[in-house]
């Protein structure tokens, strides 16, 4: 659950549930707690399974941030609670925006007044996408920027220039 106040302050609170009615009464654990003044909104929460064989699923979170004009989109790695990526683009707070999840092509849509982008989320490397002229463009998924993190805990930030 992606709460955006608690205890009437402002700020991102991701929180796990239990789905099973026994530990209904247990308090949730949080897995972001971060108090911050922003308001956010046109929030989204997808789970993501990479690998068809494995069990291991992550969360696609995304939301847009007052006053800082962004779309956030990061990936939680749910065994370890830590942030994976990170996508921040420019968003006007007071235009719609829309963002889900391509099951089929694991990658994250983005639709707003200026168009349609998306992330990569798959753990293909590259892979050919054709415009509607025909011209090929090559996408590479944000897991093949692994090499740049120094420990598998750190975090990558991704920035669209304007």
């Amino acid at each position: 659950m992606l709460a955006n106040k608690y205890k009437s302050k402002l700020g991102y609170f991701l929180l796990e549930l239990d789905e099973n009615l026994e530990s209904a009464q247990r308090s949730p654990k949080y897995v972001i707690k971060w108090e911050n003044k922003l308001e956010i909104g046109d929030a989204n929460l997808e789970v993501i399974q990479l690998d068809k064989q494995s069990e291991h699923r992550e969360i696609v979170v995304s939301y847009k941030s007052i006053h800082v004009n962004t779309y956030t989109v990061f990936i939680v790695n749910i065994e370890t609670g830590r942030i994976s990526y990170k996508h921040d683009c420019y968003q006007l707070w007071e235009r719609p925006v829309f963002g889900f999840l391509n099951t089929f092509s694991n990658d994250f849509v983005i639709l707003n007044k200026y168009g349609t982008s998306f992330i990569p989320l798959g753990n293909q490397e590259r892979r050919a996408i054709y415009n509607p002229d025909g011209t090929e463009r090559m996408v590479h998924s944000l897991r093949s920027c692994d090499y740049l993190k120094l420990e598998p805990n750190n975090i990558l930030t991704f920035e669209r220039p304007n």
